[in-house]
């Protein structure tokens, strides 16, 4: 009950300071954090999207590393870049995979909290080791090699290297495909942030979203309760797309990205690999309508 309880109210101050960084774009002039209306229907959205409910139904820690990447974000919108370093460390020490973020830091120029991240990794790694041994790593490390297992196919692997386990059941074919296709998506994200004409709080979310689905969908494995994550960009992207006024076009694919990222599947044995790589798509979708949105909004400007 007691992990049920804060498992749930980190997820909601996660959100909370979502809608303060809403506030934030628009100079504090919207007080959607405190908009129960606003709230209401969030909320209804999030209890019926199959990650959250996953995620919480069974355990998993992935409500609070949806907080810590919130408030890294927001706390460093904030210009209090020790607090995001620290809190940064702690998002890498939940799980490894938010190391990827680094990247985006790194081509970003943010050199201060890549170097104060991994102070704080190391500092608190040691403290850990000095406190309680180190058998706690232990579950850590093996997890961390099954990054290099790249015939995960079952369906609740949907990164896509599950989606390319399911279709060719060739483990060194997915590895390379994986290969490739990590060099080409970072490659955009450098000629996107080459190309930007303007740095602001849009777009860093812009350039959070892509590297959060990214760290999402090339991961060798991510299961679907990974993807209480992908919150954030898709509240963001609607976000956005309500400021800039997009016509129901944009919506209407959003909406669908929703659709195929919440969803899950029951009776999945009779069912080929497209369908079983629902989320993979969903978020693939969404992956292209924040490309959209930096072309169209950071790349004019």
């Amino acid at each position: 009950i007691t992990w049920f309880v804060l498992s749930f109210l980190s997820f909601i101050v996660g959100s909370y300071y979502i809608f303060r960084i809403f506030e934030k774009s628009e100079g504090n002039k919207s007080p959607y954090s405190r908009n129960w209306r606003i709230w209401l229907i969030y909320l209804s959205f999030v209890l019926i999207f199959f990650p959250f409910r996953y995620n919480l139904g069974s355990g998993q820690v992935n409500n609070f590393l949806f907080l810590f990447l919130v408030l890294t974000f927001y706390l460093l919108q904030s210009k209090k870049e020790l607090w995001a370093a620290f809190l940064f460390s702690l998002a890498i020490l939940l799980k490894i995979t938010p190391i990827f973020l680094l990247f985006t830091f790194l081509i970003q120029k943010k050199f201060k909290i890549v170097m104060w991240t991994i102070i704080f990794s190391l500092l608190i790694s040691f403290l850990t080791f000095i406190i309680f041994g180190s058998k706690i790593y232990v579950n850590y490390l093996t997890v961390s090699k099954s990054f290099f297992d790249f015939n995960i196919y079952t369906y609740y692997n949907q990164s896509l290297t599950g989606f390319l386990a399911r279709t060719f059941n060739n483990s060194e074919l997915t590895k390379w495909l994986l290969y490739i296709s990590t060099v080409v998506l970072l490659t955009v994200l450098v000629f996107l942030l080459k190309e930007i004409k303007q740095k602001n709080l849009e777009s860093d979310v812009i350039f959070w979203n892509i590297s959060v689905i990214y760290m999402l969908i090339l991961s060798p494995f991510a299961w679907q309760y990974h993807f209480v994550i992908i919150i954030f960009p898709l509240m963001t992207t609607a976000y956005l797309g309500y400021k800039l006024k997009f016509s129901y076009k944009f919506f209407l694919i959003l909406s669908i990205s929703y659709l195929l990222i919440g969803w899950n599947i029951k009776n999945k044995e009779a069912l080929g690999p497209i369908i079983l790589s629902h989320v993979f798509f969903g978020s693939f979708i969404l992956l292209l309508i924040n490309y959209y949105l930096a072309k169209n909004y950071l790349l004019k400007k």
